[in-house]
């Protein structure tokens, strides 16, 4: 007696080929549900005085987080996850004074805090412009690459070297953070 296979019924490819579709289609939203590479973009709600003693840049309000993976509190982003992180620094600059001729350098920078209260600058993520009041329209930008570990914060730091009569843009400064690998 010889073996002989069953027949196979002729939609068994269409079957197996529907299978594997969905059984992909699972393993991608698993994927996407684990993937925590999603953007912080955080946002001022007010503005900031730009004065020769540092400050924090205020930031306020958590515009996307789709990922679930940024804390915001005081101005100040802890990261969920270890890894490299980009960041990207935003600080459009308004002019308040009446008179012309005051000028000088306007800075921003990130600072991180690894946990032990003592903060330190990011010293790849700086930026500097030049601010004159009654010329409206500067800003200051940095950005750059920084790895963090799982819990550590970061907050945007801004100063200028003299005493021009400026102040963040209400509602204009932005802290967008994104995880890039780790």
């Amino acid at each position: 007696m010889t073996y002989k296979p069953a027949p196979v019924p002729a939609n068994l490819s269409r079957v197996v080929a529907q299978y594997l579709r969905e059984e992909l289609r699972r393993i991608e939203i698993e994927l996407q549900q684990h993937d925590d590479k999603s953007p912080g973009i955080f946002q001022a709600t007010g503005s900031t005085n730009i004065t020769n003693a540092a400050a924090t840049l205020g930031i306020e309000t958590a515009v996307a987080d789709p990922g679930d993976n940024y804390t915001l509190a005081s101005s100040v982003v802890t990261v969920g996850r270890a890894g490299w992180y980009h960041a990207d620094l935003n600080c459009p600059v308004d002019d308040e004074g009446s008179a012309g001729a005051a000028r000088g350098r306007v800075f921003i920078w990130l600072e991180r805090d690894q946990g032990t209260s003592t903060w330190i600058a990011v010293e790849n993520i700086r930026g500097q412009d030049y601010a004159r009041e009654l010329s409206a329209g500067q800003g200051v930008n940095a950005a750059g690459l920084v790895e963090l570990d799982a819990g550590e914060s970061v907050r945007m730091r801004i100063q200028q070297s003299t005493s021009v009569d400026i102040q963040s843009e209400s509602a204009q400064a932005s802290l967008n953070i994104y995880r890039i690998s780790g």
